[in-house]
């Protein structure tokens, strides 16, 4: 074995791992959000109770379960982290609903964080896969 080969079967089983690795992450997400379904589902009657602003995506994605959860919580973290967002075209979610979120009790906001956070992990483990999926596919086929 030459070092062409082993370095096809080291590219091959990277792509191997890193797609295990994201799948595994992305399941640990879908599990978090799982976990925590019941206090998403509080914090959304929580809004609609208070008359805050929903957007359009959050809304529709509640209905896909525990999946796609990336969707969900989208909303709620550029909230918590002051990111500009429209509630419709040229209007600005509204000044209450970026402070209700951001004063948000740790035991509501900080698993959507976490969450959060994973779902980046995840994304990037999977930009890494396609990286390595492109290199090894132009250097031998």
């Amino acid at each position: 074995m030459d070092k062409y080969d082993a370095f096809y079967d080291f590219l091959l089983f990277l792509q191997v791992f890193l797609l295990l690795l994201t799948f595994s992450i992305h399941m640990y997400g879908v599990f978090l959000f799982k976990i925590n379904a019941r206090i998403y589902d509080s914090l959304l009657k929580d809004f609609g109770s208070k008359g805050l602003q929903l957007d359009i995506i959050t809304s529709i994605s509640t209905h896909f379960g525990s999946f796609f959860n990336e969707l969900k919580i989208m909303y709620f973290t550029r909230l918590y982290y002051g990111k500009t967002w429209y509630y419709k075209k040229n209007e600005v979610v509204s000044a209450e609903t970026y402070q209700f979120v951001q004063e948000l009790p740790k035991d509501k906001i900080g698993w959507i964080i976490k969450l959060h956070r994973v779902n980046m992990f995840a994304f990037g483990m999977a930009g890494l896969f396609v990286v390595v999926a492109l290199i090894w596919r132009f250097l031998y086929f």
